[in-house]
């Protein structure tokens, strides 16, 4: 009689799980899934609360497959938008066979705040490992008294030392987190590495990019709809014709290949040397802004903001896709976004009811 399913995963020592990765803003929750994943699955940028969504990643091996569940940080909500990001990590932590809760060694006082002793007494029930990221920065005498409050504030639960950025002690946390999986078949196929869409990823690009480029509070009221993507192999060839006088807010695609013929001598204008990408991926997107007074800051003077935040994206879509892209970016207000459900619909934040 042949084995169930159960057993041969047993008989072959094959582990397969749900791992949410939880924590506060910043405590480096997507920098260890992107070193785990060896891709950048999850944007990071040194401001706190860039995850907006859970972000799923599966990591894939002969005896293993571990599927990583980004959260965005703890907090206590101010808006809608912050009540539904509230509502994919309770998801998460129900979904998870393990709890990998990551706590910012640089900022201990802080993460221990009560919405993290609450938590911490939630989840006493599941397989929890505990994180203390950012080790390297911190002198080593106090780790021994931040591991012994962590323990006991986490029920006795492994605490490991490590450096997400730098990989310091993550081989140990990853077997930690492997030997509480338990003995399952693959749930995929070894070639996926996310559940979700390349829209998805794109979005959160242009979401990078307006990060790192804009500063204060505009990242956070400012959002990114991906409103057409397609790939020219698909059905769009050419992307849409332009006016030459008034170029969009967001040109920022490079000029067509020039024609290289025989160049005449005296010609101070040879033809650019530099080989540009023929546009694969024809992408229009939005940005989101609650204000008026926002759209010409993020457009910037002569649009060179928007312009600046669109070769950003564009570069990192064409390393992700790898292919050229033809990006056309634009700035729309949406009053009050963050706290309407249309709007939040828009842009993929859907609330889980499922805690």
């Amino acid at each position: 009689m042949p084995l169930s399913v159960e057993k041969q995963a047993v008989a072959h020592n094959h582990k397969c799980g749900f791992v949410a990765i939880v924590g506060l803003p910043n405590a480096g929750k997507s920098t260890l899934m992107n070193r785990y994943l060896e891709e950048k699955v999850s944007i990071v940028t040194p401001k706190p609360q860039t995850t907006r969504a859970n972000v799923t990643s599966i990591l894939s091996s002969g005896n293993y497959q571990i599927i990583f569940i980004d959260t965005p940080g703890i907090l206590r909500p101010r808006y809608k938008m912050q009540e539904v990001m509230a509502s994919f990590i309770r998801s998460a932590i129900n979904e998870s066979d393990v709890v990998l809760f990551m706590i910012d060694a640089d900022k201990f006082k802080t993460q221990l705040s009560p919405s993290i002793v609450k938590l911490a007494n939630e989840i006493k029930t599941k397989k929890v490992v505990i994180a203390l990221n950012k080790v390297d920065i911190v002198k080593k005498l106090k780790l021994l008294e931040m591991i012994q409050n962590i323990s006991e504030l986490f029920h006795g639960a492994e605490v490991f030392p490590v450096s997400a950025l730098k990989g310091d002690g993550t081989d140990e946390l990853f077997n930690a987190v492997l030997e509480y999986l338990p003995a399952e078949n693959k749930l995929y196929p070894d070639d996926i590495i996310s559940t979700q869409p390349e829209r998805f990823f794109v979005a959160e690009i242009i979401r990078e990019a307006l990060f790192l480029t804009m500063s204060k509070e505009i990242p956070y009221s400012s959002a990114v709809v991906i409103d057409d993507f397609k790939d020219p192999q698909r059905g769009l060839l050419e992307p849409p014709q332009r006016g030459l006088l008034e170029p969009p807010e967001g040109d920022v695609n490079p000029p067509p290949k020039r024609d290289v013929k025989k160049t005449p001598e005296g010609d101070v204008n040879p033809p650019s040397k530099r080989e540009v990408k023929k546009p694969k991926y024809v992408i229009h997107a939005s940005i989101l802004v609650e204000k008026k007074s926002q759209k010409p800051i993020v457009i910037g003077k002569n649009g060179r903001t928007i312009k600046e935040i669109g070769t950003k994206a564009r570069l990192g879509m064409e390393e992700f896709l790898g292919g050229g892209v033809y990006l056309d970016l634009h700035v729309k207000v949406r009053k009050d976004w963050r706290n309407k459900d249309v709007f939040l619909r828009e842009i993929g934040l859907y609330p889980r009811r499922n805690y």
